[in-house]
């Protein structure tokens, strides 16, 4: 009994401190859980403070939209109102097209801004969502300084969410405003009838009325209509710009350009006949000339494409002049054409500003008509003052050029010859822009080695016509605009069923250009290294060529008739129809082409090879599909089918190597010292320069002749060429040095032995 009244305040004991640890544990957890959400609260602090910012700067982000758009929405609605009114000018339509994708890409760039600021909107709402509900979940038994702090937190940040939703409105408004706006271009680019090819013959060739009709002299004009249409588009052009000193540089360029022309006009006027032998300034002047404007035409396009089109082209005039006159000092080109370098680049500024301003057909062609008259008028004075009647004679044959011209524009069609002028000069810019590249090239290899030389010729000089012509080509795409230019090289030409696209045309020329260049520095390459080969492989040079040549040209045939749309199968069936005509009267042709290929392939004879056919010795010239060509020693030229060469006997001399052994038949007569004969014969051969060493040359007493000691004298020649001459050579030596030691060179005697011989009779008048 006594145990167990001390066991019962044992138990209630031990059940207070389990009631009280698990009070503390409590206590203690319930401590980290309010700081935890105090952490929570200041996180929520730095996130909104960070949230604020990111909101501030997208409503000025929104702002400026608003800004943007309401100048981008005015820019749009002039240029619907100018392609409306551009529906009969390609020009006008180009430049519509050009501003249209500029404004495309403006609205585009500020639709991507908005999208982002949408996402980062949604973002922070759904933050801030996420803030609230745990805000609104407040354990039981928070302290009430911490309940004050989450309310407080609570209503800046319901703030703060509802701030965001109203942003999000305002950018998804903002957004679909710059979607209506991009859906609305691409209606208007998707609902043209007309494409740019359609409207460049049009405005060139429909409706057009002689100079001499009235309704020509009748069409009424509004010039002040006319200068304020352009006055906008330069206003607009200079709008696309990105920067004010973009527009003053551009201005100040254009002003710069003005002065210079004027002085160089003026100095040209005073000291041009004075300056012909220091034509080497001039050269570095316009090299210079040549290569800034080249550079500020591609630095204009590059800052400002499809804008101040009229600045480029001038710049490319600038140039195309600078072309010409370098065509003029280094090449020399006597072509009369080329000979008025100013008055082309004249021509070809006013007709591309005549048709960039767009401005009527009377007055381009009254301009074109003042500016032909004008041109000779200057020309002939000159060549008058100079030469009389022949000078006249010569300045008309330098413009006759203009002749189509000038019928063109008494016909009415001012535009059509302005764009023939056009294309008359940027072919005579490709023609000088070729012969130039090459004569540098030539220039400064004008001391060099002939493979050098051949690559420039057979890959330089092309390269250099491909460049001008790459030039000219992106010239007339941004004149014409790419559009009509695809619209022309897919435009079909039939002849007789057989319809062909100018673009596969053009494709076959430049495939041409590079198939001869390929086939030209190939054989000058394998020349120059055929050059350091033996004197018996190089017979085999000519043969590679001749394969390499059929080969890529064969190739050539192949790719174009793809090219053309040929179907190959075609062309089985015709072959399998033509081996019937192969098999009867084309056997010969057919067999001297197969035996054109077994000389390439076989090489049994190569391209200098001395041949003997027949008892006819001759020297192989060239190696054709169909006959060979080879040289006789009296200089004819002979043409041998090659199946004669496959099924005839023939000797080949040089096959192996040009050595030749060659004997000299000589005969002493009886009685002579044989040694001598041999040690004389021996130290002739070896004076003499073509005789080899080695094999050495060998005596051969061949023979008791009937009146001769007959030698043979065996040697060896260097080379097939100085075969003859060494031969006549060491005979003249034989000949004098046997002079020398006294030995005989025989020749045929016969003796007469008489037995009996009669008594003379004497005759009846003796005494």
């Amino acid at each position: 009994m006594p145990k167990q009244k001390h066991t019962a305040p044992k138990i209630v004991l031990i059940t207070i401190l389990i009631i009280l640890g698990f009070c503390v544990s409590f206590s203690a957890l319930a401590n980290q859980d309010y700081d935890f959400l105090r952490s929570r609260v200041q996180n929520y602090q730095a996130f909104e403070a960070e949230e604020l910012a990111t909101y501030a700067s997208v409503e000025d982000m929104i702002v400026q939209s608003q800004k943007e758009f309401a100048k981008l929405l005015q820019r749009s609605q002039i240029l619907f109102i100018s392609e409306r009114a551009s529906a009969t000018s390609p020009i006008e339509r180009k430049f519509v097209k050009n501003t249209l994708n500029d404004l495309r890409d403006d609205i585009q760039e500020i639709v991507d801004k908005l999208r982002n600021a949408k996402s980062e909107c949604l973002s922070r709402i759904e933050v801030l969502k996420s803030f609230e509900q745990l805000a609104s979940s407040m354990p039981e038994g928070t302290p009430k300084d911490l309940i004050a702090i989450y309310r407080e937190r609570f209503k800046s940040v319901s703030e703060l969410r509802i701030k965001s939703k109203k942003q999000l409105s305002r950018i998804n408004l903002l957004d679909a405003q710059g979607v209506r706006m991009l859906d609305r271009i691409e209606k208007l680019e998707k609902g043209e009838k007309q494409n740019l090819l359609q409207l460049w013959k049009a405005y060139l060739l429909t409706g057009k009325t002689p100079i001499f009709s009235s309704d020509f002299w009748e069409t009424s004009f509004s010039l002040h209509n006319w200068a304020q249409l352009r006055k906008a588009e330069y206003t607009a052009a200079l709008q696309n710009y990105k920067s004010e000193w973009l527009k003053h540089f551009s201005v100040l360029i254009v002003v710069l350009f003005i002065c210079f022309s004027i002085k160089g006009l003026v100095q040209k006027t005073i000291t041009w006949r004075y300056s012909i032998l220091h034509e080497h300034r001039k050269i570095r002047i316009y090299t210079f000339t040549a290569l800034f404007s080249i550079s500020l035409c591609i630095a204009n396009m590059l800052v400002s494409t499809g804008t101040l089109e009229l600045f480029s082209y001038f710049v490319f005039c600038v140039f195309f002049y600078s072309i010409l006159r370098l065509s003029k000092f280094l090449s020399r080109d006597k072509f009369l054409v080329t000979s008025g370098s100013f008055r082309m680049s004249v021509l070809l500024f006013i007709s591309v500003a005549m048709i960039s301003l767009h401005v009527p057909s009377k007055y381009i062609t009254i301009f074109f008509l003042l500016f032909t008259f004008g041109s000779w008028t200057i020309s002939s004075t000159n060549a008058w003052r100079k030469n009389r009647f022949k000078g006249l004679v010569r300045s008309t044959q330098k413009i006759s050029f203009i002749t189509p011209l000038v019928i063109l524009s008494f016909l009415g069609f001012g535009r059509m010859a302005c764009l023939v002028a056009i294309l008359l000069c940027l072919g005579i810019f490709i023609r000088s822009f070729g012969r130039l590249w090459g004569q540098i090239l030539f220039v400064s290899t004008e001391k060099g080695e002939k493979l050098l030389k051949g690559l420039i010729s057979g890959l330089a000089v092309p390269l250099g016509w491909g460049i001008a012509f790459l030039i000219v080509y992106y010239w007339l795409t941004i004149f014409l605009g790419p559009t009509a230019i695809d619209d022309v090289m897919a435009r079909q030409i039939n002849i007789y069923g057989f319809s062909l696209t100018i673009g596969s045309i053009v494709s076959l020329a430049v495939l041409f250009f590079i198939t001869k260049s390929c086939v030209a520095a190939f054989n000058v390459s394998i020349e120059h290294v055929g050059n350091r080969w033996p004197r018996g492989k190089r017979g085999a040079v000519p043969s590679m060529q001749t394969l390499f040549t059929y080969t890529v040209w064969s190739l050539f045939v192949i790719i174009s008739m793809r090219v053309l749309g040929v179907n190959l199968t075609s062309i089985a069936v015709i072959a399998g129809g033509l081996s019937v005509g192969i098999g009867f009267g084309l056997q010969n042709i057919v067999n001297n082409f197969i035996s054109g290929l077994i000389l390439l392939f076989g090489r049994s004879i190569q391209q200098g090879d001395v041949i003997e056919l027949n008892g006819l010795w001759c020297t192989v010239q060239k190696i054709n599909i169909r006959t060979t060509l080879v040289e006789t020693f009296e200089n004819a030229v002979i043409m041998i089918p090659n199946s004669d060469l496959v099924t005839t006997q023939m000797t080949n001399w040089t096959k192996n190597s040009s050595t030749l052994r060659r004997d000299i038949l000589v005969g002493v007569a009886y009685g002579s010292d044989t040694a001598k004969v041999k040690s004389t014969l021996l130290a002739i051969a070896e004076k003499n320069e073509h005789v080899l060493a080695t094999p050495e040359p060998y005596v051969h007493f061949s023979n008791f002749g009937s009146s001769s000691l007959d030698f043979i004298l065996r040697v060896w020649i260097d080379d097939i060429d100085y075969s003859i001459r060494a031969m006549s050579d060491l005979r003249f030596e034989i000949d004098n040095n046997f002079r020398k030691e006294g030995i005989e060179i025989a020749f045929p005697q016969l003796d007469i032995h008489v037995k009996n011989m009669p008594e003379a009779k004497p005759s009846k008048g003796s005494a």
